[in-house]
């Protein structure tokens, strides 16, 4: 399987090669070798921005790896929101106190205006978390709803 799947990677590689070389030729014959180039940078850019789109979001998302740890925090007007994605542990500082957890303790999360209401289970409580934008909200509505299905 994994040949199949490296010469799938070199038929692309060869085609877009191909295709770059052909666009060369049939631009510079009518408008001159610098309009090439610049067709060829146009080309590759709309090639390349689905892929740059796509990393931003999962790194959006997912978080980034800093000294062996996956970790998403979030700066609370009264506190903070921490998740660790490795070790699938969290902590949340707010108003209503301090309280560390495990995804497996989160009963569920749900969108409130600007905010989120996060319910987690042993002990039960009740979270009202705010936040500074409606993007900030359900960005961490997705975060946590995916770390509670332990797919974070």
């Amino acid at each position: 399987m994994p040949i199949i799947v490296v010469l799938l990677f070199i038929a692309i590689i060869a085609a877009l090669v191909y295709g770059g070389m052909q666009l060369f030729t049939l631009v510079s014959t009518s408008a001159g070798v610098v309009a090439a180039i610049l067709s060829l940078l146009i080309a590759a850019a709309i090639l390349l921005a689905p892929f740059i789109v796509w990393r931003r979001r999962y790194l959006a998302i997912h978080g980034k790896k800093q000294q062996g740890q996956r970790i998403l925090e979030l700066a609370l007007p009264d506190g903070s929101i921490r998740l660790n994605a490795l070790r699938k542990r969290g902590q949340i500082q707010s108003g209503q106190g301090t309280r560390a957890f495990i995804f497996a303790d989160i009963a569920a999360v749900e969108v409130q205006g600007r905010g989120l209401t996060l319910v987690l289970r042993n002990p039960a409580q009740r979270w009202e978390i705010q936040m500074a934008n409606v993007a900030d909200a359900k960005r961490w509505h997705k975060i946590v709803s995916l770390a509670a299905r332990q797919d974070l």
